[in-house]
């Protein structure tokens, strides 16, 4: 079923799993309006490279927000996700996160919970 036309932030690593969640989501109709990077302030970054990802948001022509988070984390992802929502009129994210992990419920999920963004994860749906 195809979602209605909803305007949403990707969240963005610029690996592959980053880039076949957000080929799901625009097939299902959602408007991807930026691309989203968490990045810690003094931790070591396990995502692609900053400059290679902002090559991509180029290539892809979206805005890329790169958002900083401290600790503690669940407020620094809130804090930086109601900002983005603020700054671009999202209503959704999108993920390329599963669902869920050994029972315990999709991070980022919890996180948009009381922001009431919605949360997209389309490669929980696939059967890889």
């Amino acid at each position: 079923m195809m979602q209605p036309h909803r305007n949403a932030a990707m969240l963005w690593t610029g690996g592959k799993d980053s880039a076949l969640a957000m080929y799901h989501a625009q097939q299902a109709g959602y408007n991807i309006r930026c691309l989203a990077t968490f990045a810690p302030l003094h931790a070591t970054f396990l995502a692609h490279p900053l400059d290679f990802i902002a090559m991509q948001a180029a290539a892809l022509a979206l805005p890329h927000y790169v958002l900083p988070v401290s600790e503690p984390f669940d407020e620094g992802y809130e804090y930086s996700l109601q900002w983005l929502k603020e700054k671009t009129g999202i209503d959704s994210v999108v993920t390329g996160d599963i669902d869920a992990v050994d029972g315990k419920p999709n991070w980022v999920r919890e996180r948009c919970r009381s922001l009431e963004l919605d949360v997209y994860t389309p490669l929980s749906f696939l059967n890889l």
